[in-house]
């Protein structure tokens, strides 16, 4: 998969459901070489996702009492720089689309100059808290999803590159 990382920076937040917010590196989140973890990105977008959901009234707080929540089934991440201690990130983030019932999110980070430090994708499915599976959409989901949502930002494969299929194996092929 081939980065463009011009078109990832001057793509368009959106302005109807986009959400950025600024995290700064502690020094619990770095590692040995001084730079912070991928774990540390990956929760300041897992935190971001949550506000930008808000947006939507689509957080955990508007659909638990549903009986639904969102469960995040993949995430693609891809950084240039890692930041290091004390550092801001500006997380940005947008609903970027639906297929078949697996809503995606797409990320940009950048650094306290404004380039462009990293980019992820992430796949999310509705799952019901009371049958402990995956849930179907209530038509009030797909109404407040953005239309038209943000621009994607990558366009991660569907499969492993080394062609292991990502995900739960179809019911065919389960024995």
């Amino acid at each position: 998969m081939t980065i463009d990382w011009n078109k990832i920076a001057t793509a368009e937040r959106p302005a109807n459901c986009g959400w950025a917010g600024t995290y700064r590196v502690r020094y619990s989140e770095i590692g040995d070489n001084g730079k912070v973890m991928l774990p540390a990105l990956a929760d300041y977008m897992q935190d971001a996702a949550g506000w930008g959901a808000r947006i939507l009234k689509l957080a955990y707080d508007d659909t638990v009492d549903q009986g639904i929540a969102w469960v995040l089934a993949r995430m693609v991440i891809h950084v240039r720089d890692y930041p290091g201690n004390g550092e801001d990130i500006l997380v940005e983030t947008w609903p970027s689309g639906v297929s078949r019932r697996v809503a995606t999110r797409d990320f940009r980070l950048r650094n306290s100059k404004g380039e462009v430090i990293g980019v992820a994708q992430s796949f999310w499915v509705m799952f019901d808290l009371r049958e402990r599976r995956a849930a179907q959409w209530p038509d009030w989901i797909s109404e407040r999803l953005p239309n038209p949502p943000g621009p994607k930002l990558i366009e991660p494969p569907l499969r492993h590159h080394q062609g292991t299929p990502i995900g739960p194996r179809p019911l065919w092929a389960r024995q």
